[in-house]
């Protein structure tokens, strides 16, 4: 009987026992469950924090591009605008106001003074002339950043050459770098008035065209072997090209040097001061 009891006793403390752990277990579980989630919200949460910063930055950029590409466009169709405003009322106007000098001229021409005035006025027209014409198009054409200087001039004067017997030689020395456009547009207008100088003015059979990159500057030098000029002539006398060259110069805050005799050619060296990001 007395083992009866005790063994009665032993099977309720074993189910009591039982009884107790399951609810421990169970909190546990529990426990272990809601640790689980909250580990698994909170990566979520990181994961869409980092998408969202990423996304944020590539509509940032996205945007900086597109806003870019608008200015280019605008500005690009404001340049071919004012071109088109040039082309369509200074140069017509100034086109007639030669004709007129040359009806003028051929009606009073046989008064020298009155004669010597309206050449040099005639020069002055023909040289806006082709001012407004190199205006339109520079403003037409793209900047291009990747062609040289030595390339760009090419391209400016390749009809002009083509159209006489002088032969141009371009060369490039020192290592090139980049220029802004600024610099590059005044460098290649003032090397290209050499040029057209030494062609139109000097006669010559021979322009030599050196761009040569130092440390802190880039040095334009253009010699022709063309008849030259007295270098105590101004602008009065027709010269209207080297006072614009003059003025591109100290626009630049460059040096010009321009050598010239009767009969011994012209020598012009223009000295730039930049550093290797103009």
């Amino acid at each position: 009987m007395n083992f009866i009891r005790l063994t009665i006793l032993l099977l309720i403390f074993g189910c009591g026992l039982s009884a107790a752990e399951e609810p421990l277990t169970s909190l546990r579980e529990g426990r272990m469950h809601l640790y689980l989630g909250l580990v698994i919200v909170a990566g979520l949460v990181l994961l869409s924090l980092v998408w969202w910063l990423v996304l944020r930055r590539i509509v940032r950029e996205q945007t900086a591009l597109i806003t870019e590409e608008v200015k280019e466009k605008t500005l690009l169709e404001e340049r071919h605008r004012v071109a088109r405003e040039l082309h369509d009322t200074l140069q017509q106007h100034l086109t007639g106001v030669g004709l007129q000098l040359d009806h003028v001229h051929a009606k009073y021409g046989d008064d020298h003074q009155a004669s010597e005035a309206l050449s040099v006025a005639r020069r002055m027209v023909d040289h806006c002339r082709k001012e407004v014409r190199d205006s339109i198009i520079e403003l037409r054409e793209v900047p291009s950043s990747s062609l040289s200087l030595a390339d760009r001039i090419d391209e400016l004067l390749l009809d002009e050459i083509r159209l006489g017997d002088t032969r141009l030689e371009i060369e490039t020395k020192g290592e090139t770098f980049a220029l802004s456009d600024f610099k590059a547009r005044h460098i290649l207008r003032i090397a290209q008035e050499a040029v057209r100088n030494a062609l139109h003015h000097g006669e010559a059979t021979l322009i030599t065209l050196t761009f040569t990159y130092g440390w802190s500057k880039v040095v334009v030098t253009v010699k022709d072997d063309g008849k030259g000029f007295d270098m105590s002539e101004d602008a009065s006398s027709g010269h209207f090209g080297l006072v614009g060259m003059r003025e591109r110069a100290m626009r630049l805050d460059a040096d010009l040097q321009i050598e010239s005799q009767p009969d011994e050619g012209t020598w012009v060296t223009l000295t730039v001061p930049c550093n290797t990001e103009q």
